[in-house]
């Protein structure tokens, strides 16, 4: 039914629809206010699978259940009768809001299908469609003024508004506040502020902009050619119109683009998959399909309290030296000084939500108040050395987003982002700047997950590594955790942080952000108390995870390496002098043998081991220590994998069980956005899934990329930054083969067809036998090919990318790649991502990499890791040989 409503709007697009079937569906009155085209009219039923699929049909097609909407008895509902008696309603109309506002009624009708020998009734739909006069006038409609809002970005851009923003925010702050209470001394700051922007910042209609390139002049051009009255001057002004309009799409999506390179090039991830996702085209359903009530049901019992015994390595850490700290830590707990708490105010990210005090972090960040500098340094040093807090600190609101699975009327599938007070992240962000360092000499070496200098592209390249350097048995079981972030708990937690970090009056002040803390959904004014887990969204939650989940993992590992020693992938290598200075050799050598047991990000874990049985066992251990610490394995999301075994091990639907639970073992596991795969005769399947990870980036920015309005250089950088990211992620771990980069060139070289005027068109194929062959495919039928025909395109691939100032995807490929094993190459002695670069072990047969390196450099392997150390030098010579 989905492609056929497809196939519907592409023929006809200016076509209603009105779908009227038996679908065997089953919809019970439970499902009312989950879904968004439901009515209320439905049975005291449960809600079956079938009704489940129709309800999401309807929502993704916006197709309204008229019967649903409109009130009758069971005898005028119900379109199915058993011979026992029992009816129910399996028969739906659903059809557009269009039709849904001409139609008055929608009921069964029983004696109408009595002629028939049938156990269903008639349903129909009742409509009254308007005259051709009254059509427009009917269908249009008029929606409700919105509020307007402070246009906050001027603080960033207007320095007079700055200015004029801060000198009443000083004013206001003449008043001599109650310093002795931090709850009126927090209120009294932020309703200051909440007073000055309102009455400084201008407010702007939310939906005046009606494109996100529009400004004044030419949205007050508009207005003027649509209060004109003479036809030559309207004719000149939508002449005007159309110049500007060009223009300043260019300039948007030219500075999107430029800023989307920008932040890539400077390896901010974050912020480049926010730029990029921000611009996304196509709009998802903004609505959650879900009552609040339900949200805050499922977030209440979520978030209660679970019962966690304190277990004895956190009672007598003494007695457990494997979870010490070393004893050079040492962390500054001083009163927060005027320059830290200016630091800390620069961090604040642009274009936030405001906080649950009704501050912008733009008001915190860019206000040159001196009051408020001096007012906010007597609240956070107050905070530094009572521990109070102010009460509305502890309160956020919780911002639902949908996971992008299973169905929209289950709460289980939405995460909730906490919202927190503006004000409270400055002390925060000091707090974790301060342990920062400490942060990383604690962590793991085999964690990348939220870690300075480390992405997913350094997991993506050990494990795929290890995969190739590993000639014996290798099994890999990818755990996933449930709710990790959620379940810690949290005096555990604490106690956890003052083992490690070694600074009471650090841990004390974090800990008192999570003492009698609530929450309330987003929209709703019910309140409940939070007794477990991580803020999502809060600035310390990936710290306080990485830090508690690592003191766990430590004792997993001690445990594991009492009862098997050899665990692990055993690797051997050889760092080359000249690539590694002086200063590195002195902490760690050139040489030796390591075992490479796991592999981290945040909460994805890999565990690597040569035996079955044996990690099945270490598994068990995993399983009992999570569970000790209150964290949960999700077994039917917990899978494994089997490398260099035979085929029918590799293809067991199981190899171990965990609680008496079997995990599944897949041939195909996706690890942190790459596809890993066991199947020798496909080992580049993974490029399916980039390259539809890239055409689904593509249609989302579809009229951008196809607009022959905009210039061809914008359409290129949005291209390369949102489309080429996607085609392209995590291929420089590795060296693509020549097949793998056909296939990326003849993709790429698609998407540059798409962008210019006749991309496609051939030499000497007539358009007419086009037409007649495409007709003769849908009615499967064959007509012959005339004579001479050219069916090569007008511009080849090489002009292609002359007229699109393009290169070769392949060049691109292995710019990236040399450049990252040059960025291995300059890393610490002791980094995974070195010491498998220059491993000693080997497939049999296989090929040394760096042979293709120098061939691709035409220079010696030495030359060419000399060169990786000094990073201009070698950058320098990839583009003179490459571009």
């Amino acid at each position: 039914m989905h492609s056929a409503v497809e196939k519907v709007k592409k023929e006809h697009p200016s076509f209603k629809i009105l779908i009227g079937a038996d679908m065997n569906a089953t919809i019970g009155e439970n499902s009312f206010g989950s879904w968004e085209y439901l009515g209320p009219n439905n049975d005291e039923y449960q809600t079956n699978d079938n009704g489940t699929r129709l309800l999401t049909f309807s929502n993704e097609n916006k197709l309204f259940v008229m019967n649903s909407l409109y009130p009758s008895k069971a005898i005028h509902r119900h379109t199915w009768y058993s011979p026992t008696g029992f009816s129910k309603r399996v028969d739906y109309i659903l059809a557009e809001w269009h039709l849904k506002k001409l139609s008055s009624n929608c009921r069964v009708y029983r004696k109408a299908s009595l002629p028939f020998e049938t156990n269903h009734r008639l349903l129909t739909l009742t409509c009254s469609f308007p005259s051709k006069r009254n059509r427009k006038f009917f269908f249009s409609h008029t929606p409700k003024p919105p509020k307007p809002r402070k246009d906050i970005s001027l603080l960033r851009n207007d320095f007079s508004i700055r200015d004029n923003f801060s000198n009443k925010l000083d004013n206001l702050l003449i008043e001599e506040p109650v310093l002795n209470n931090v709850c009126n001394f927090e209120s009294f700051l932020s309703e200051s502020i909440v007073k000055a922007s309102d009455s400084e910042i201008p407010k702007i209609n939310k939906l005046v902009q009606k494109s996100p390139w529009a400004n004044d002049d030419f949205l007050s051009l508009i207005k003027t050619r649509n209060e004109c009255r003479d036809p030559n001057e309207t004719k000149k002004l939508g002449s005007a119109i159309k110049k500007m309009r060009n223009k300043l799409k260019n300039d948007y999506f030219s500075g999107l683009a430029s800023n989307i390179n920008a932040v890539a090039e400077a390896r901010k991830v974050e912020e480049e998959f926010r730029l990029a996702k921000s611009y996304t085209m196509h709009k998802n359903v903004t609505s959650n399909l879900i009552t609040s009530e339900k949200l805050s049901e499922f977030f209440e019992d979520h978030l209660k309290e679970r019962p966690v015994d304190i277990q004895p390595e956190v009672m007598n850490p003494e007695l457990y030296p494997h979870i010490l700290p070393p004893d050079d830590i040492n962390t500054n707990s001083d009163i927060p000084t005027i320059s830290e708490i200016d630091e800390a105010r620069k961090k604040l990210k642009n274009g936030k939500c405001q906080g649950t005090d009704k501050v912008y972090a733009e008001e915190v960040k860019y206000n040159t108040s001196n009051r408020f500098i001096i007012y906010f340094m007597l609240l956070i040093t107050t905070i530094w050395t009572t521990f109070m807090l102010p009460s509305s600190w502890l309160i956020s609101s919780i911002t639902c987003l949908f996971k992008n699975k299973g169905s929209r009327s289950e709460p289980s599938n939405y995460r909730g982002l906490s919202i927190v007070s503006t004000c409270s992240k400055i002390i925060i962000s000091i707090v974790i700047s301060r342990i920062r360092n400490t942060y990383e000499k604690l962590i793991s070496n085999c964690q990348f997950g939220f870690r300075s200098n480390r992405s997913t592209t350094d997991a993506i390249f050990i494990l795929q590594n290890a995969i190739n350097i590993s000639s014996e048995p290798l099994f890999i079981c990818f755990i996933d955790l449930k709710a990790a972030y959620d379940w810690i708990n949290r005096d555990m937690l604490f106690k956890i942080l003052d083992i490690r970090i070694k600074s009471p009056i650090l841990v004390k002040i974090l800990k008192v952000f999570y003492v009698g803390t609530s929450a309330c959904i987003k929209g709703s004014k019910i309140f409940f108390k939070t007794f477990t887990g991580c803020r999502q969204g809060g600035l310390e939650s990936p710290v306080l995870f990485n830090l508690y989940l690592d003191f766990v993992l430590r004792i997993v590992e001690h445990e594991v390496l009492e009862k098997f020693p050899n665990t692990g992938l055993k690797y051997s290598y050889r760092i080359p002098g000249h690539c590694s200075s002086r200063e590195q050799r002195s902490v760690h050598g050139l040489s030796g043998t390591q075992r490479l047991r796991m592999i981290l990000y945040a909460d994805d874990i890999a565990l690597l081991c040569g035996n079955v049985d044996e990690l099945a066992e270490i598994l068990n251990i995993y399983n009992k220590t999570f569970n000790r610490f209150g964290l949960k394995i999700s077994a039917s999301k917990t899978e494994t994998m089997a490398f260099n075994v035979p085929e029918d091990i590799k293809a067991k639907p199981s190899l171990i069980s965990i609680g008496g639970v079997a995990l599944k073992n897949v041939r195909m596991f996706k690890y942190l956005g790459h596809v890993i795969t066991n199947n020798d005769d496909d080992p580049s399947h993974y490029l399916s899934f980039r390259i539809s990870s890239a055409y689904q980036k593509w249609n989302e920015l579809k009229h951008v990329f196809t607009d022959l309005r905009i210039f061809m250089s914008t359409k290129v950088k949005l291209l390369e930054a949102c489309v080429r990211s996607r085609l392209l992620y995590s291929s420089q771990s590795w060296d693509l083969s020549a097949s793998e980069l056909r296939k990326l060139e003849s993709i790429w070289h698609t998407f540059l067809r798409k962008m210019i005027k006749n991309g496609f068109k051939r030499k000497n194929v007539p358009p007419e036998y086009l037409k007649a062959k495409k007709k003769a495919k849908n009615s499967n039928t064959i007509i012959p090919e005339p004579e001479g025909l050219d069916w090569a395109y007008i511009f080849s691939n090489e002009k292609l990318r002359k007229i699109t100032k393009t290169s070769h995807i392949s060049s691109f490929c292995k710019i990236q790649h040399l450049k990252y094993v040059a960025h291995v190459t300059r890393l610490e002695n002791n980094s995974l991502q070195k010491q498998l670069l220059f491993s000693t072990n080997h497939k049999k047969y296989s090929r040394d990499p760096w042979v293709k390196i120098e061939k691709d450099l035409n220079i010696t392997k030495m030359q060419i890791q000399k060169l990786m150390m000094n990073k201009k030098e070698f950058m320098s010579l990839l583009y003179k040989i490459f571009t």
